[in-house]
């Protein structure tokens, strides 16, 4: 009987010992649930304030250079009207940004099942966050508008000089041919 004992013993120990070693290995099913929202609430705190700061330091510089724009170009009523629609737009895809943002962190929070479904998840928010890339870069092309129409009004004003510049250059002819007459001619034809 004492070699029974033993052999029971010993099977005990060794019995012990495997469950020792699995011991930290896997996650016992009532803590499951918890690991998962804590996952999800820690993504949540890091992903909604940067796509917040993403989403401000582009869109507020944008509108703000929209304003100063507006302001300078204000004889341009139809390109003013341009500007003010990609506005709108800019700010309309910084919005549906951080709806889809949101979206997708309330994708993760649904995740119930196991690892393999959150990890599923997580890719689905990684192709929102290209997404967003995305809208960044067509924030970018808005801007890249914004400086061709700076470079436009630079243009105007370098053929406003040009035509100031030949109206007093027919001014010092008309003078010369017409001495004393050139006042009086360029008043009647509204040139001066």
């Amino acid at each position: 009987m004492s070699d029974c004992c033993e052999q029971l013993r010993a099977e005990l120990a060794a019995i012990k010992a495997e469950i020792a070693g699995l011991n930290g290995r896997f996650i016992r099913r009532n803590e499951r649930q918890n690991i998962i929202d804590d996952a999800i609430g820690g993504a949540e705190a890091l992903l909604v304030p940067m796509f917040g700061a993403i989403a401000a330091s582009k869109v507020v510089p944008i509108e703000s250079g929209l304003r100063a724009l507006n302001n300078r170009v204000a004889p341009f009523p139809g390109q003013i009207r341009v500007l003010q629609g990609g506005l709108a737009s800019a700010t309309a895809a910084a919005d549906q940004a951080n709806r889809l943002a949101r979206e997708g962190i309330s994708a993760a929070g649904m995740a119930n099942s196991a690892a393999q479904s959150a990890k599923s998840q997580a890719l689905q928010a990684l192709g929102r966050i290209a997404s967003l890339a995305l809208t960044v870069a067509n924030l970018a092309g808005t801007v890249a508008a914004l400086a061709g129409l700076f470079v436009l009004w630079g243009k105007v004003a370098v053929l406003e000089r040009a035509m100031s510049s030949v109206q007093q250059t027919i001014d010092r002819i008309l003078g010369q041919i017409l001495p004393g007459m050139s006042h009086q001619l360029c008043e009647k034809a509204v040139c001066c």
